[in-house]
């Protein structure tokens, strides 16, 4: 993994076909059932996660071992009218709600670091899921908020992190593995990015000031969607460009 290290201020990227440092490229079985964390200090170097994934951080500290589906979620990837049950984040169907992802501090010593954190939950027919990630840490060494830098990526219905350029699995495009991530700033509700993919993989990044205030996300899909997904977030002292080999 090569790491670059970029500051760029202002910066709102879309990334598409690039890993992120803390995800591997894989086949797209490597989600944990409920919830992980991680971190990285000392220029943000990666390391082996632990079962079923890989993620950043000193000592291995990665995602667990599991399926994609979460705790207490029902049916397949098929149509809506299937019956769901609630997965272990409801009732996070409003901002209010929200479920916080365990997103641990940096270093307290490290000038350029990654933090990151790790979910699994199941997606049922209209119902929208809301989630709070943590991204304003302020005690760090020569880390003004300007050059913040949030990163996530979801995988729903199987797919994988890399697609099919990389021979991951990729579900048929459709309704059914259609999903829409909006994130907003979680103390202004100021939408920051959008982004809706009909194959079930969703990748978005943000730079700046406007990301070192925390952050709110909505899963939300049309009535077919019904699946369970998988997603991982990571928060970094400054942009660092990722080079993903399949």
């Amino acid at each position: 993994m090569t790491i670059k290290l970029m500051r760029t201020l202002g910066v709102l990227g879309f990334l598409s076909v690039t890993c992120l440092a803390a995800i591997a490229c894989d086949d797209g079985d490597d989600g944990g059932t409920g919830a992980s964390t991680g971190s990285a200090g000392g220029g943000a170097t990666t390391g082996s996660g632990g079962s079923g994934g890989e993620g950043p951080g000193s000592g291995g500290n990665g995602p667990g071992s599991g399926g994609d589906t979460a705790a207490g979620g029902a049916g397949g990837d098929g149509g809506g009218a299937m019956a769901c049950a609630d997965d272990e984040y409801e009732d996070n169907d409003v901002a209010m709600t929200a479920t916080q992802v365990p997103v641990p501090p940096p270093p307290d010593d490290e000038e350029y670091w990654i933090v990151y954190g790790q979910l699994s939950a199941y997606k049922c027919s209209g119902d929208d899921d809301w989630y709070f990630i943590k991204t304003s840490f302020s005690n760090m060494i020569n880390d003004p908020p300007e050059y913040r830098y949030w990163t996530l990526v979801l995988r729903a219905a199987g797919a994988g992190s890399c697609g099919a350029s990389c021979e991951d699995y990729v579900p048929p495009a459709g309704p059914e593995h259609t999903v829409t991530v909006e994130a907003f700033d979680a103390t202004t509700m100021a939408p920051l990015a959008m982004r809706t993919s009909t194959e079930g993989l969703i990748r978005m990044a943000g730079y700046g000031e406007e990301f070192a205030n925390d952050v709110l996300i909505r899963v939300s899909g049309p009535p077919e969607a019904v699946y369970p997904y998988t997603f991982l977030t990571t928060v970094r002292s400054d942009a660092f460009e990722d080079e993903c080999e399949c």
